[in-house]
């Protein structure tokens, strides 16, 4: 995680993490078999968590070996204790044989959950093991997430506050504002003609390549900027034939 790890085992059990956040890209991959536990603020936790947010990107990739991926926008697995008054508007995407993504939290056991939140759509989920959670982790727009009136029972008079003119919009910590990282602002020109998948900087999709590198980013966003023909790539002996079946569906949404 960006503030707390956890390992295998879920060693990391005593320590609350209150009033922080993480700005850094973070990714794990592992070729052994076994678990991965990755989130913006902690990877794995039983405690408290609590007055938190995450603007960086979490990653993850097992693909390699058999095992279980849990990401979670502020905790990868939660395991009893509480999290409360969160939110996260990073892009989150994992590979392995059973995945657990959540927007907010990876894998919910028994955790406590209020007034939590993240830019998305109702397609997301807030908790990657619990579908119905939305009343406790909601989705919301970028224009909802920038309004004091979003973050019900926040406490704006001690510990949040909104800094628009320091150029970010969304709520920070008071007692140390948000400095936006240099490592998390890199354009992908590699497999994209720019951008960087944030919800402000969304992947740019040009061409059939581009398009078809969307499905490694399942929790970015993207902006299609020129018109895109398929037909000489999915015709035969075109790059996505694929023996006739042509080009494949992405995600499974």
């Amino acid at each position: 995680g960006g503030i707390a790890g956890g390992g295998y085992d879920g060693t990391n059990n005593d320590s609350g993490i209150k009033n922080c956040y993480n700005g850094g890209a973070i990714s794990v991959s592992s070729k052994e078999q076994g678990s991965v536990y990755v989130g913006g603020i902690a990877g794995y936790s039983s405690n408290i968590i609590e007055n938190v947010f995450n603007t960086g990107h979490i990653s993850a990739d097992i693909s390699l070996a058999e095992g279980h991926v849990y990401a979670g926008g502020l905790a990868g697995y939660k395991k009893g204790g509480s999290i409360s008054y969160g939110y996260n508007i990073g892009v989150i995407n994992a590979q392995g044989t059973y995945t657990f993504i959540g927007k907010v939290i990876g894998n919910n056991e028994g955790a406590a959950l209020r007034r939590l939140y993240y830019i998305g759509t109702s397609a997301d989920f807030g908790v990657g093991n619990e579908q119905y959670a939305k009343d406790k982790v909601e989705f919301k727009s970028e224009g909802e997430m920038k309004q004091q009136s979003t973050y019900v029972d926040y406490d704006f008079d001690t510990v949040w506050k909104f800094e628009p003119d320091k150029g970010y919009p969304f709520p920070v910590l008071q007692a140390i504002g948000y400095i936006e990282p240099d490592d998390d602002q890199a354009e992908n020109t590699t497999e994209f003609a720019g951008g960087n998948g944030r919800f402000d900087n969304p992947f740019k999709v040009a061409t059939p390549e581009h398009l078809n590198n969307v499905r490694q980013y399942a929790g970015a966003y993207f902006i299609q900027i020129a018109d895109i023909d398929l037909t000489a790539a999915t015709a035969e002996g075109g790059v996505y034939y694929h023996n006739g079946r042509g080009w494949l569906p992405i995600g499974d949404k």
